[in-house]
This record gives structure tokens, C-alpha cells and sequence, in this order.
């Protein structure tokens, strides 16, 4: 694993350490006493180690756990900054939004109020100037049929008299003579000539009245024509004004319009900026929580090399509880399970490192190995076949896979699987062993064989 030391399962290691140890009891007294000596400052010089270690870790995670609040108390705070800054915005947003509607709304409304006045203004000048001309018309048709019914009156009297006096004349000319009928005619004469004065003077005075009235007519017509260019002239400026308006109002709109988008590309920015900075305190909270299950895990490593199964075991699964994707330490934990007997639980997180780290090759050896130790050797088999590969260690896996074998009865494949262990590490002392005696033909009841030689070799911690 990377920036590790490993922990070793390899029995056939720790016989050999037992062999050391049984050959220097038989030694003399003073080897004895030199050897116990040794073992007494190795003891002391575990336990000093073990105390460091300890004090170490209590300050570092006390330093931790300081940090990951102040980083977790920070990325509180960016969040409550955050939501007061998308409130606050949010309302000016729609304030503004609001206080352009009402100056919209209200400009609108005036507009058209304005617009209905005048237009209620200019039908009341227009039906004001077609009933005056109704009534001059009127008017000037009362004075044609009254100057008709003067005429007609005019006549009806003129026939009356004349009527009157050629009756009178018939009744004198009956009475008079010659000489008298003459003086009549000419009286007829002279009335007829004043009636016809009479006529052609009233003919003239009507039409004196007439074009009087007339006139009349002309003058408020023209005058009336002329309020209406007036009126229409002043309408035009109102439209003109209504219009500047209407367009200071939409430039007012499209200022509080760009204000709003500024305010909001504003807001998004803040936000964006905000939500960057919670999420470096985040991922810098994720680091260090990264970081310390890095060092709990090394500190399980060391553990588990001084043979603190259970303390290494406690550090591993602080460190996976810490980082649930830290698929080494999953892997650690597992080696501490098998150690310990807990063959399901070191199955479970073997299999969560190589779910995680499918590239891990020691997961799938490790995964075997607990497979091996509860006698599923074809399960086992397809987990080393799965480590060869993709471990750099994968002398150790070839070893176990013909360990495997050998246990199923395949002895053929089984050698083989041992020299190619030899061919990869040489100094591969197990399996050398191993093929040896099969190779020698030496029954494995005759053999000396060594405890742990027919365990599988795991990947260290």
C-alpha cells in the first residue's frame, strides 16, 4: 500500500523467528542472560514507543477535531452569509421589480385618463360646433320661409288691393264716365308701380337680411374652424408631451430594468463567490478529515506491527469511519479482523476495499486468504487469480494460489503456480519449500513441515 509499512500474516515468518528463539535458549547461561536482556529493551522500547504514540495521537486528533470545527463553524457561517445575501437581494429584486409596475401602472392610468379627457373635451368642441352650425342652419332656414311668407304675403295683399281696386274701378267706371275711368286707370297704374317699389324694397331688405345672416353664419363658421385648429394644435403638443413622457418613463424602466440585472448578475456572483468559499472550507474540512484517517490509519499500521491487534484495529476503523472511501484501510481493518478470528466481518472489509480500489491487488490475496482459512479453496482460488496482476507482490499470491491447489488435489498446477512464485522472487523461502517436498516425492506425512506453511501469504498492512 502507498506511504505504508505492511503487517505480515506469513506464519512461516513468524517459525522462523520461533526458531531463532528455541535455538538461542539452548545456548549457555550468559547467551541466555544477554538474550533476556535484549528482550526486556525491546519490551521497553515497545512500550515507550506505544506511549509516544498514543500522546501523539491524543494531540493530533485533539488539533483535529479543533480544526475540523473551526473549518465546519466557517462553512456555517459562509452559509448563513449567503442566505441573508440571497434574502436581501431577493427582496431589493422584487422591490424594485414593484416600484417599476407602480410607476408603470400609475403612468399608464394617467395617460389614459389624460387621453379620455381630452378626447371627451374634443368631441364636446366637435358637438359643440355641429350644433351651432345646426342652429345657424336652422336659423338662416327660418329667415328663407319667413322671407317666403313675407312674400307670399306681400302678393296676398297686393292681390288683395288690386282685387279691391279694379272692383272699386268696375263699380266707378259703372257710376263715371269715360273721363273717370281714365283717372282710375291711371290711379291703378301708380298703385301698381308703389307696389312694385314696395316689392323690389322688400326683395332688397330680405336679402340684405339674408346675406346678413349669412355672413353671420360665415364668421362663426371660421371662427369655430379656427378653435378647432386650435384645439387640434394643443391636442398635438398633449400628444407630443404624452409621448416625451412615455418615453422618459420606459428610459426610467430600462435604467431600473438594467439596475435589476446588475443587481442580480451581482447577486449570482456573490452567491458563486460564497458558494466557492464553502466549498474550499468544505473540501479543506474533507482533506483533513482525509488527512487524519491517513494518520490513524499509519498509526494502526504500527500497532499492528508491536502485535496491538486490538488497538490497531480501533485506529483502523476510526480511520474508515473518518473516510469511507479509504479503501487501504478497509483493507487494514480486514487483516486485524482475520487476526482476530472475525472471519465475516474481515470478509466484509476486504470486500469493501477491492469495491472501492478494484486495482488493489493485496484486497483480493487478503480476501483469499480468509476464504482459505474457512477451507472455500475454489472461492480462494479465483481471488488470488484476481490479485496476480495487480499487486506488485505477486510472488506472495502465486505462492498462496499453489497453496490453493495443492489443497484440492491439483498438485500439477500447484507447482506450477510455486515456480512461477520462485521465478518472480526467488528468495521466496515457502514457496521453495513447497516445491521441494512435492517435487521430491516425500509424502506430507514424512515431511517437516514447518507451522504456517500450508497458510496463505497475505499483503502487509
Amino acid at each position: 500500500m502507498n506511504d505504508q509499512r505492511r503487517a505480515d500474516h506469513s506464519d512461516a515468518r513468524n517459525e522462523d523467528k520461533k526458531g531463532s528463539n528455541d535455538s538461542s535458549r539452548g545456548a549457555g547461561d550468559n547467551t541466555s542472560t544477554i538474550m533476556e536482556a535484549l528482550a526486556s529493551l525491546q519490551d521497553a522500547s515497545d512500550l515507550a514507543q506505544k506511549l509516544l504514540t498514543e500522546v501523539a495521537e491524543e494531540n493530533t486528533e485533539a488539533g483535529k477535531k479543533r480544526e475540523a470545527a473551526l473549518r465546519g463553524a466557517l462553512a456555517e457561517g459562509l452559509d448563513s452569509i449567503i442566505d441573508k445575501m440571497d434574502k436581501g437581494l431577493k427582496e431589493t429584486h422584487a422591490k424594485l421589480e414593484e416600484k417599476i409596475d407602480k410607476n408603470f401602472e400609475s403612468s399608464k392610468k394617467r395617460w389614459s385618463e389624460v387621453v379620455t379627457e381630452n378626447k371627451e373635451a374634443i368631441e364636446r368642441v366637435v358637438d359643440a360646433q355641429k350644433q351651432i352650425q345646426t342652429d345657424l342652419e336652422k336659423r338662416l332656414n327660418s329667415l328663407d320661409d319667413a322671407f317666403e311668407r313675407s312674400q307670399d304675403e306681400l302678393r296676398s295683399k297686393q292681390d288683395e288691393q288690386v282685387e279691391k281696386l279694379e272692383k272699386a274701378l268696375q263699380e266707378v267706371v259703372g257710376r263715371f264716365g269715360e273721363e273717370q275711368r281714365e283717372a282710375l286707370d291711371e290711379m291703378s297704374r301708380d298703385n301698381e308701380e308703389q307696389l312694385g317699389d314696395m316689392r323690389s324694397e322688400n326683395e332688397k331688405k330680405l336679402g340684405e337680411l339674408r346675406d346678413e345672416a349669412r355672413d353671420d353664419l360665415k364668421d362663426m363658421r371660421q371662427k369655430l374652424e379656427e378653435r378647432f385648429d386650435k384645439q387640434e394644435n394643443q391636442l398635438e403638443d398633449w400628444s407630443k408631451d404624452q409621448v416625451e413622457r412615455i418615453d422618459a418613463l420606459e428610459e426610467e424602466n430600462r435604467r431600473l430594468r438594467e439596475m435589476g440585472e446588475r443587481l442580480e448578475k451581482s447577486q449570482g456572483e456573490m452567491i458563486e463567490f460564497f458558494e466557492q468559499e464553502r466549498d474550499r472550507a468544505a473540501e479543506a474540512a474533507k482533506q483533513a478529515e482525509r488527512e487524519e484517517a491517513r494518520r490513524l490509519n499509519n498509526a494502526g499500521v504500527a500497532r499492528f506491527h508491536a502485535g496491538d491487534l486490538e488497538q490497531a484495529g480501533e485506529l483502523f476503523d476510526r480511520a474508515v469511519r473518518m473516510d469511507q472511501r479509504f479503501a487501504e484501510a478497509y483493507n487494514n481493518l480486514g487483516l486485524c479482523l482475520t487476526e482476530q478470528g472475525k472471519h465475516d466481518d474481515a470478509t466484509v472489509a476486504f470486500e469493501t476495499a477491492v469495491e472501492l480500489d478494484p486495482e488493489l491487488g493485496a484486497g483480493y490475496n487478503n480476501l483469499g486468504y480468509v476464504l482459505f482459512k474457512q477451507q472455500a479453496y475454489d472461492a480462494a482460488i479465483e481471488m488470488y487469480k484476481e490479485a496476480i496482476g495487480r499487486s506488485h507482490d505477486t510472488s506472495a499470491a502465486y505462492t498462496n494460489l499453489g497453496n490453493a491447489y495443492q489443497k484440492i488435489g491439483e498438485l500439477e498446477k500447484a507447482v506450477e503456480a510455486w515456480q512461477q512464485a520462485l521465478e518472480i522472487d526467488p528468495g521466496n523461502d515457502r514457496a521453495a519449500r513447497h516445491l521441494k517436498r512435492y517435487t521430491a516425492g516425500v509424502p506430507s506425512s514424512d515431511a517437516k513441515v514447518k507451522s504456517g506453511d500450508n497458510l496463505p501469504e497475505t499483503a502487509d498492512a
